[in-house]
């Protein structure tokens, strides 16, 4: 993830997107709300799907406007702004294949894997459609941790 937000110069559009998107699991798995049975993330977990979703609202403007920030860094940095999408095209390709190597244990880590994929080749719109199903499952705590751990084992200790 830091690899491919370096590429990308770091701030904009899609660079915070892949660090939301990539915190989205450790969110909803972190062993202090995960294991221990508390709520499975929801609050942190609502909070970065509702930014993602806010970003991506329109996929076509999110990639314009990633494109014209790609544009800017390049310029910041001194570098050749197509070498500059290159480099920053492969990080993506290496976030998503990354990400796609992750075991999903159940729904909800499919999904949220499937959306960092989709970033990492930068399909926006199926990016949304995976946010929206995450999203379909936050109406409340209740809900989102039975979506969360479904087909887990939780032994409470």
């Amino acid at each position: 993830m830091l690899k491919a937000k370096r590429a990308m110069g770091v701030y904009g559009v899609l660079p915070m997107s892949v660090e939301d998107a990539g915190d989205l699991i450790h969110r909803a798995n972190h062993s202090g709300s995960f294991y221990q049975g508390q709520n499975a993330g929801y609050v942190d977990v609502k909070q970065k799907v509702d930014v993602l979703l806010s970003r991506l609202k329109d996929p076509g403007l999110f990639e314009q406007r990633y494109r014209a920030e790609l544009a800017m860094n390049a310029k910041r940095d001194g570098d050749d702004p197509v070498q500059y999408q290159k480099n920053a095209d492969k990080a993506l390709l290496k976030y998503a294949r990354e990400h796609s190597k992750l075991r999903s244990l159940n729904e909800s880590h499919r999904v949220m894997k499937k959306l960092c994929v989709a970033l990492g080749h930068q399909n926006f719109a199926e990016a949304k459609a995976q946010l929206l199903k995450l999203k379909s499952h936050l109406g409340s705590t209740a809900e989102w941790k039975s979506y969360a751990h479904e087909g887990l084992i939780e032994d409470g200790s």
